[in-house]
């Protein structure tokens, strides 16, 4: 962090020589990382530089790899999220570094593949505890370029929120489902809470707490031969709960809860609505679809592994893995994937789960 900020100084500093010198026509800000993948996420250790520019430089911090289950500042989640407030305190209560900053946060992280998860509960505290915490700018990785889905609601929370923290969010949702939906906004508001429900930890499926620890990162050391455990953190389970602190849905409740999901969408479409409202509607329930496959199908592959292979209940799981696996990948999401961000690209959605070549590995094997 030391050095990280005193190549910042220097850059910002031969920034407004050059501006000085006649040489650059605009004044350009400099933004630098507080960030754990690249070892910078620690305050400094010393002084800053003589002259540092508040004005004109600001960090970015960004939490990645956090929870979604829990909010950014909820002592209930030691697992993950507590060393990021930890963190976040210590810059603010840095005696060193006085400036702004502004928030990074991932909402449609690459590693996420453009599924329907959705955070109108996290969002409405984490940008207030923000914004109270000091920061004044924010974006999130990655806004997708189309195919939103429910995941208009982020975009127009996140927008709503950043304009004014402080907003009227039960108000905003009546709006936004009122004005996308018409006669079908009561059946698709609830379509959407229960899709939050569903979806809420499907990031420590693909992301959380890193990614060869997440449930994929499990799964794929598992039919390596290099691990025996699937759930080695408290927040994910296959079945069953416990009481906080590191409480989160299993995956039999997203499986449960993605039942009802689907009845709830299921009455939206037999609402009569303008074809706009209809096409939205239909929009959701592709994304719905993609997600729903890619739950279900970590749910088999995951009870799979715990029979041997070949027996009749790794049998039973992976023919009714291959049900999901056969769905995701006839889906190419080619538009998302070139235009949304998602990492390395990928062109299908099966090869959108992260775990195709255990599902392809162990397929070989079935009788």
């Amino acid at each position: 962090t030391d050095r990280n900020l005193i190549m910042t100084h220097m850059i910002r500093e031969g920034l407004k020589q050059a501006v000085s010198d006649g040489r650059l026509g605009r004044d350009i800000k400099v933004k630098f990382l507080i960030y754990s993948s690249a070892g910078v996420i620690d305050p400094p250790s010393k002084p800053l530089p003589v002259g540092f520019d508040y004005d004109g430089i600001m960090g970015t911090y960004f939490p990645i790899y956090r929870c979604y289950v829990h909010d950014i500042n909820d002592p209930a989640c030691t697992e993950f999220n507590k060393h990021y407030f930890d963190y976040l305190n210590a810059w603010r209560n840095s005696p060193y570094y006085k400036g702004k900053f502004m928030i990074g946060e991932y909402y449609n992280i690459s590693y996420f593949r453009d599924l329907p998860i959705l955070f109108t509960r996290t969002m409405e505290n984490d940008i207030r505890f923000y914004y109270d915490s000091g920061a004044r700018a924010m974006h999130y990785m990655h806004v997708p370029m189309g195919n939103w889905g429910p995941r208009a609601i982020t975009n127009y929370q996140f927008a709503t929120m950043l304009w004014n923290p402080g907003v009227d969010i039960a108000a905003m949702k009546k709006d936004y489902f009122s004005q996308r939906y018409e006669a079908a906004s009561a059946p698709m508001a609830q379509f959407y809470a229960s899709l939050e429900r569903a979806m809420l930890n499907v990031p420590e499926y693909l992301a959380t707490p890193g990614e060869d620890e997440n449930l994929g990162g499990q799964l794929r050391a598992f039919a390596d031969g290099k691990g025996n455990n699937l759930f080695p953190y408290r927040h994910l389970r296959m079945s069953g709960d416990h009481p906080p602190p590191d409480d989160g849905p299993s995956i039999e409740d997203s499986i449960r809860e993605l039942g009802t999901t689907e009845t709830l969408l299921n009455q939206a479409l037999s609402v009569p609505v303008s074809e706009r409202a209809r096409a939205c509607i239909l929009e959701d329930e592709g994304l719905f679809r993609y997600g729903d496959a890619t739950v279900r199908l970590y749910y088999h592959m995951a009870l799979a592994a715990g029979f041997p292979l070949k027996s009749l209940g790794w049998t039973k799981e992976m023919k009714l893995a291959a049900v999901q696996a056969e769905f995701l990948d006839s889906h190419p999401i080619a538009f998302v994937a070139v235009h949304g961000g998602t990492k390395d690209m990928v062109r299908n959605a099966l090869e959108s789960t992260g775990i195709k070549g255990v599902y392809l590995k162990w397929r070989a094997l079935m009788p």
